[in-house]
C-alpha cells in the first residue's frame, strides 16, 4: 500500500548469508502468518454455527410480544369523554413447534453438515497449497545456495581463464577475439553468481 512516487533505495546484495532455517520452521512461520489460514478458520467456524443453528428447528419456538395501548379523544392521547380505559397492556406467548415437515428440517440440518464438511475441506485445501509452496521455497532456496558455491569455484575459473588468455594475446598466441571471449566468459559467470545471490 505505499504510494507509487515513494522512493525506493535498492541495497544491493553483494554476500550472502545461509539460510539456518529448516523446513519445520518456515511451515510454522506460514501457517502462522498466512491470512488465508484465517478466512478458512472464519469460514469453518461461520459453517459450524449455522449448522447449530439449523438444529433449532428440531425444537419448539416461544415467541413472547407486549403490547402498549393508550386511547384518547386529544392529541395527547390521554383518555376523554367515554373512554373507560385510556391505557392498557397486552402480552402474549405463542409456542410452535412443527412435527411434521416431510424431511425438510432433517435435511436442512445435513445441508448445513454438508457444507460443514466442505468449509473443513477448503481448509485443508489450502493448507496442503501452502505447504507446497513452502517447501517448494525452501528447495529452491537450498538449490540456489549450492549454486552460489558451484559459481564461486566457476568465477575463480573464468578469471584463471581470462588471465591466461591474456598472457597469450601478450605472448602472441592467442587474438583479440580469445580475449574477448574470456572476457565475456567471466562476465557471464559473474552474472550467474548475481543471479543466485538474488534467487
Amino acid at each position: 500500500r505505499r504510494p507509487v512516487n515513494t522512493p525506493v533505495a535498492i541495497a544491493d546484495i553483494l554476500d550472502y548469508t545461509p539460510f539456518e532455517q529448516d523446513i519445520n520452521y518456515c511451515l510454522a512461520y506460514a501457517e502462522d502468518n498466512r491470512e488465508e489460514i484465517d478466512v478458512a478458520d472464519l469460514e469453518v467456524q461461520i459453517a459450524e454455527k449455522d449448522y447449530n443453528l439449523t438444529k433449532r428447528d428440531y425444537y419448539p419456538t416461544v415467541n413472547l410480544t407486549g403490547t402498549h395501548t393508550q386511547r384518547g379523544t386529544d392529541w395527547e392521547v390521554n383518555g376523554g369523554t367515554g373512554i373507560a380505559d385510556k391505557e392498557f397492556w397486552d402480552i402474549r406467548a405463542t409456542a410452535t413447534w412443527d412435527f411434521w415437515q416431510w424431511g425438510r428440517t432433517r435435511y436442512g440440518v445435513k445441508e448445513r453438515l454438508s457444507r460443514l464438511a466442505q468449509a473443513k475441506y477448503r481448509k485443508d485445501e489450502i493448507l496442503d497449497n501452502i505447504e507446497l509452496e513452502v517447501k517448494q521455497a525452501f528447495l529452491r532456496t537450498k538449490e540456489t545456495e549450492k549454486n552460489i558455491s558451484t559459481v564461486e569455484k566457476a568465477i575463480e575459473q573464468a578469471k584463471e581463464n581470462l588471465r591466461i588468455t591474456e598472457e597469450r594475446y601478450k605472448e602472441q598466441v592467442s587474438t583479440t577475439t580469445d580475449v574477448l571471449v574470456a572476457q565475456t566468459l567471466l562476465t557471464d559467470t559473474m552474472t550467474n553468481y548475481y543471479n543466485a545471490l538474488y534467487d
